[in-house]
C-alpha cells in the first residue's frame, strides 16, 4: 500500500531529486557553477529587479508589467524559458534564480562544496539527480499534476532558505488526507498500480460525492 507519507516523499523526490533533505545557496560559487553546467539558454533572474541578469544574451522585458517576456533574439524555442518564467513568477518566487528548460545539458551542478543554486529545469540524469529543482515544461507538464505538488510557497520557502525540509514535508502533507486533489492524486496511482488500498479511495470519492473520480475509477473494477 501507498502511504500519505510515501505518496509525499515520493513526490517530493521527483521535485528535488537527492537535494530534498539538503539546503539551497546564493553563493556566488554555487551560482556559477550551475551556470557553467547548464545550457547556453539558460537565464539568471535578478529577483530585485524582476528581470534577467547579464547572462546568455536575455534582455529585460519591454514591458512593465510583464517582466516575465524577456527576450532573447537569437533562439526560437526562447518560449519554453520565457513560459516557465511567466509560470514561476506568477507562483510567488521572491528569490533570485536560474531557469534552464532546454535538453541538453551537462547537469552536475553541485559545486566542490556540495553547494547549489536554485536551478529549476524540466527533467535530470538518474545517474545525476542532485542539484536541479524539477518545475513544468510548458505546453508538457502541469505543477497541479499528480508529480508537482504545487505547494509552491513551501517550496519557494525552503528555496529561500527560510524553512528545512521537515517543513516542508509537513507543509505538503497538511490538510490532505480527504481533500479532492489528494484523493485524485494518491488514488489514481493505487487504481494505476491495482492496489488493495485503491478501494478504499473509492468508497471516499463516492461519500464525498466526487463524481469525476467515480467515473475514472469505475472501469477498474470491471
Amino acid at each position: 500500500m501507498v502511504t500519505s507519507k510515501e505518496f509525499v516523499e515520493s513526490s517530493i523526490w521527483h521535485q528535488l531529486g537527492r537535494h530534498a533533505g539538503s539546503e539551497f545557496s546564493y553563493a556566488p560559487e554555487a551560482f556559477a557553477r550551475a551556470i557553467a553546467a547548464s545550457s547556453g539558454m539558460t537565464l539568471s533572474l535578478d529577483h530585485t529587479a524582476t528581470a534577467p541578469m547579464d547572462l546568455n544574451g536575455w534582455q529585460p522585458s519591454k514591458d512593465p508589467a510583464k517582466p516575465w517576456q524577456a527576450e532573447l533574439d537569437r533562439r526560437a524555442n526562447a518560449y519554453k524559458t520565457i513560459d516557465a518564467l511567466h509560470s514561476i513568477l506568477e507562483a510567488g518566487a521572491d528569490f533570485d534564480f536560474l531557469v534552464d528548460m532546454q535538453d541538453h545539458r551537462n547537469r552536475e551542478v553541485v559545486d566542490p562544496e556540495g553547494r547549489a543554486a536554485p536551478l529549476l529545469n524540466f527533467n535530470r540524469l538518474h545517474k545525476r539527480p542532485k542539484g536541479q529543482v524539477l518545475w513544468p515544461l510548458p505546453l508538457y507538464h502541469d505543477i497541479g499534476s499528480r508529480e508537482f505538488l504545487g505547494k509552491h510557497d513551501a517550496l519557494f520557502g525552503l528555496l529561500r532558505g527560510d524553512i528545512l525540509a521537515r517543513a516542508m514535508r509537513q507543509a505538503y502533507r497538511a490538510g490532505r488526507s480527504d481533500g479532492f486533489r489528494y484523493l485524485r492524486k494518491l488514488g489514481s496511482v493505487l487504481h494505476e498500480k491495482n492496489k488493495p488500498a485503491a478501494a478504499r479511495f473509492f468508497e471516499i470519492a463516492e461519500q464525498k460525492g466526487f463524481h469525476r473520480l467515480i467515473k475514472k475509477w469505475t472501469p477498474f473494477y470491471k
